[in-house]
């Protein structure tokens, strides 16, 4: 009678069990090289990732963006036009590439004191004040050398965007022949003369002067809000094209400048962080008559940037938070610290080896901060597998009490633990893909890097955790004897325990209380009794007189005396 072909999943079947038994036969001789290996294998990868240079890539305002969508297409073609245009004539600074805001608010929100007329926040003291905010701008040594030109010009003008510039008359001409250098403070009536001047324009059809303050401020008759704009030019020197994002001139004109204009106004305005994981910016900058009649905030691409960054490294310290708290509680489920050391290992180096496979093997080069937030993740989906494992090696002490059959014993844990890890782990990871299919680089990249690292995570608890498992658990066991004499030593001792525990077990009195009686304890014990033993129920009393019926002799020849008298 012909045999039935076995189906694939039997076939399958039959390969994961021989699998298993081979490897948990080396597990059960050699953990310790099952770390090593793994170790080694690990350090290799890490070796040939840094080989590649794997680099954090740069950030792009295209990254977000479809590339083949017509929108995309058109505007490509534009910027390309205009990059021709410039490479052929595009004078050093010339456009206004980077600008720095400023903004002035005489009606903050959830503030008592509210903008008052008649010249609201243009009043000569919030005037000065913003003065002296811009000024640690344009007074730096080097700004000659990254201020905008326009129109050929060879030396820095005053700012023709400047609210500061519109409140002193000066709006065109070079900078060191502005009035406001010093910010002198103006009198109320050349500002009120100024102000009814912007004033008519403002209630004009064709206002000029609406950029600078709110809409309002025509109809209301004075400003309450106002702003200005600060432009850094590029091309730099040696240049020839215009700077974009987190390029060569970008990254120099935030270190050399940028940078330093941003801490000078936290110091000017003495902002502080409400505690170590916020931003200052959470402070307000008050400014103007008394110091609280005015609100000052500036920004540019240069401040958010390094915001970002902060707040991106504010959340890893959450995730440090999150790293500390799943060790500790890995600790107390497995009782052991040294599982949850290795374990808490095993979870955080599966990240670099999912980089690995994800630069070196795959070649993909795009790799984000965004990529980095996995590890949420991984906490999880690692903890809950070693945890998976572990259950099932306390449940194997049932089966396998015998030390013997320790071989056994992994192999059923291994078996019992392996089906429910891949499935979770094999569901994530083809989660994870799925996102693959996204046209958006940091969506397909990031779920392939998660996909990976789900992954590494699946292989490194099926070998690191049944090996530091098997360490832990013989370095609990009582030591072996090592020559002849420890062995009948050994042997003496458990002989020795074996009849005291037959002489415990063969009391009489039908074993209701053993022969050897706790030591007594004045705690509980109540006036007039015994200060030796304490009082019992009456049912233990009435035991331990029968139980105790035997009697002993002692010098004098007496007889029959019981071991414990009445407590009566």
């Amino acid at each position: 009678m012909a045999v039935p072909e076995k189906s694939i999943r039997e076939k399958l079947k039959a390969k994961t069990e021989r699998w298993i038994q081979f490897f948990t036969g080396v597990v059960t001789r050699t953990p310790w090289l099952v770390l090593w290996s793994t170790l080694f294998a690990f350090l290799v990868c890490m070796g040939l990732l840094v080989a590649v240079r794997t680099t954090l890539t740069p950030s792009s305002e295209y990254e977000w963006e479809l590339p083949k969508q017509k929108f995309t297409l058109r505007r490509d073609m534009i910027l390309d036009a205009q990059d021709d245009v410039d490479a052929a004539y595009l004078p050093e600074r010339s456009d206004p590439t980077w600008d720095t805001y400023f903004f002035y608010d005489a009606d903050p929100l959830n503030y008592a004191n509210k903008c008052e007329g008649p010249l609201g926040v243009f009043s000569p003291a919030n005037v000065k004040a913003a003065c002296e905010t811009e000024r640690l701008l344009w007074s730096r040594s080097n700004y000659e050398k990254f201020c905008y030109l326009p129109d050929g010009l060879t030396e820095c003008p005053a700012p023709s965007d400047s609210v500061v510039s519109l409140a002193y008359n000066y709006e065109e001409g070079p900078l060191l022949d502005a009035p406001f250098l010093e910010c002198p403070q103006l009198s109320d009536s050349e500002l009120s003369a100024r102000w009814d001047f912007i004033l008519e324009d403002l209630r004009s059809p064709n206002p000029r002067y609406s950029f600078y303050f709110d809409e309002k401020a025509g109809k209301r008759g004075y400003p309450c809000k106002s702003r200005s704009f600060i432009s850094f030019g590029t091309p730099l020197a040696g240049e020839s094209d215009v700077s974009i994002w987190d390029d060569s001139q970008y990254r120099k004109i935030d270190r050399e400048i940028a940078s330093k204009i941003d801490s000078d106004l936290v110091d000017e305005y003495d902002l502080r962080a409400p505690t170590k994981l916020q931003t200052v910016y959470l402070d307000r900058a008050r400014a103007g008559e008394s110091g609280r009649k005015m609100d000052v905030l500036w920004t540019s691409a240069f401040v958010e940037n390094a915001q970002f960054m902060d707040a991106v490294n504010a959340d890893f310290m959450w995730a440090l938070a999150s790293i500390v708290f799943v060790w500790v509680w890995i600790c107390l489920h497995t009782n052991s610290f040294v599982v949850g050391c290795v374990s808490m290992l095993q979870i955080i180096f599966s990240l670099p080896l999912a980089a690995f496979f994800y630069r070196v093997i795959l070649q993909i080069k795009y790799l984000q901060i965004m990529q980095q937030l996995v590890i949420f993740v991984i906490l999880g989906i690692g903890a809950d597998d070693v945890f998976v494992y572990t259950d099932a090696w306390k449940q194997s002490a049932a089966k396998f009490p015998d030390e013997a059959d320790l071989q056994k014993r992994i192999a059923f844990s291994y078996s019992r633990a392996f089906q429910s890890i891949f499935n979770t782990s094999f569901t994530t990871a083809v989660a994870f893909l799925a996102t693959a299919i996204s046209r958006l680089p940091p969506i397909s990249s990031f779920g392939i890097f998660a996909a990976l690292c789900v992954i590494m995570n699946f292989a490194l608890v099926l070998t690191v955790t049944p090996a530091i498992v098997v360490i832990v658990h013989r370095r609990c066991l009582p030591p072996r004897p090592k020559n002849k004499q420890q062995l009948e030593l050994v042997a003496g001792k458990k002989k020795n325990n074996d009849d005291d525990n037959d002489d415990d077990a063969s009391g009489s009195g039908g074993g209701i209380v053993p022969n050897r009686l706790p030591p007594p304890t004045r705690r509980g014990m109540k006036a007039g009794t015994s200060t030796r033993f304490p009082p019992l129920s009456p049912l233990i009393e009435t035991s331990l007189h029968s139980s105790y019926s035997e009697t002993t002799s002692d010098d004098d020849g007496d007889v029959g005396r019981p071991l414990l008298p009445p407590n009566s």
